[in-house]
């Protein structure tokens, strides 16, 4: 490490500090690392905190739905109207093929979990990496002093 003059900043690594780094810890740099974390928080020193990415619980998702949508119309070409899947046709009009053939469309009706509402705005733990560390300066001298 080295200190350039009185006043002047501290730089922990080269060249001229663009990043701050210690143990477990890069701040400054684009990507990753923790934050400091300083004065009075919940954290022991060197307690490493939250993540860099949390994985959402179907119960912490917002609530919403995934609606289903066809056309009743019957199928003519390639590409069904309005990007929507076009009902069920078989035999004589084959423009999209079943890998069953049925004499007659099979209606069925949809389980109740398939269109209803999903999620439930459940709160959860989303934290910024950080470490609990106390800061030192010297305003002069050296420090830690050298023996």
């Amino acid at each position: 490490m080295t200190v350039t003059g009185p006043g002047q900043p501290l730089y922990a690594n080269a060249p001229q500090g663009s990043a701050f780094a210690l143990h477990a810890m890069e701040c400054g740099n684009a990507g990753g690392g923790r934050c400091a974390v300083s004065g009075p928080v919940a954290s022991q020193l060197n307690d490493p905190r939250g993540t860099n990415s949390v994985t959402l619980l179907p119960d912490e998702m917002p609530v919403h739905t995934h609606p289903a949508n066809v056309d009743n119309v019957r199928p003519s070409t390639p590409e069904p109207a309005g990007r929507l899947p076009a009902r069920f046709q078989v035999r004589n009009n084959r423009a999209y093929l079943s890998v069953t053939d049925s004499p007659a469309p099979v209606m069925t009706t949809l389980a109740p979990t398939m269109i209803a509402a999903t999620g439930a705005s459940m709160a959860h733990e989303n934290r910024q990496p950080n470490l609990a560390l106390r800061f030192c300066i010297a305003l002069s001298g050296n420090f830690p002093p050298r023996s």
